[in-house]
């Protein structure tokens, strides 16, 4: 499953033939990750990244066991695709980078951020000169 907003791979499952649990264990694993409000099928996006995956690990490797090529495609995903893997539709940056980039964007600004100016924190706000040396006493009430 692919978020095609970002294009990260959300979901995924192994399985030596196509069975409708294996598509449910996808499915629910993107679910875990996104709440979706809707969804957008795109095939085309989707065999894109079969066609990554195939040619930049399946056709330069030969493994030895179903472990060892879980744990490649695991790790193709997880180490490369979404977090290094630059995407074209966003200026060359990868699925990660572009979420982490507009969560900034959403979070609030910080205190004093709207005019520019920094604002006094409470203890500076509740501090009040000594009467006997206001030079050299601060007290905090």
């Amino acid at each position: 499953m692919i978020d095609v907003w970002s294009r990260r791979i959300v979901g995924w499952s192994f399985g030596e033939t196509m069975t409708s649990d294996l598509v449910l264990a996808a499915l629910n694993m993107a679910l875990e990750l996104r709440k979706p409000e809707g969804v957008i099928h795109d095939n085309a996006m989707a065999e894109s990244v079969f066609a990554s995956l195939e040619c930049e690990l399946i056709e330069r490797r030969s493994f030895k066991t179903k472990t060892e090529a879980r744990l490649a495609v695991f790790t193709w995903i997880e180490a490369w695709y979404n977090p290094r893997r630059r995407h074209s539709a966003h200026g060359r940056i990868s699925p990660v980078n572009f979420e982490r980039m507009h969560a900034d964007k959403l979070k609030p600004p910080p205190p004093g951020a709207q005019h520019g100016l920094p604002t006094a924190g409470l203890c500076v706000a509740r501090a009040t000169l000594a009467v006997d040396n206001p030079a050299t006493a601060l007290t905090i009430t």
